[in-house]
């Protein structure tokens, strides 16, 4: 179900029913003490619907920088405060400094 759920996301990214389906299926994942493989979109998608990641999640997300890297700049540094707010400096410096490199690569420094 979730490799059919990215592919229709992938297809069209703007589908909110996709985007709602998906979510739920990854968050239920990471809430169930799981992990996945798609902790980026998942994030994105999130920035999406919410402007946010639920406070819920932020102690659940690997931050794998791999996935990090799928995520806009923006949504990084937010996500970043989040985290700092939710007492894990180390990820939220972290996250900080992926943002600035991915302003930089694309000369918005």
């Amino acid at each position: 179900r979730q490799l059919f759920l990215v592919k229709a996301r992938e297809q069209d990214p703007a589908d909110v029913e996709i985007r709602q389906l998906l979510v739920k299926l990854l968050k239920d994942q990471l809430e169930a003490g799981g992990k996945t493989d798609k902790e980026g979109l998942l994030v994105t998608m999130l920035f999406e619907q919410h402007a946010q990641v639920p406070e819920s999640l932020l102690l659940k997300l690997s931050l794998e920088h791999n996935e990090m890297k799928q995520v806009a700049p923006p949504s990084l540094l937010v996500l970043a405060r989040q985290l700092a707010d939710a007492d894990r400096r180390v990820p939220a410096a972290e996250l900080a400094v992926l943002a600035a490199k991915a302003y930089e690569a694309n000369g918005s420094l």
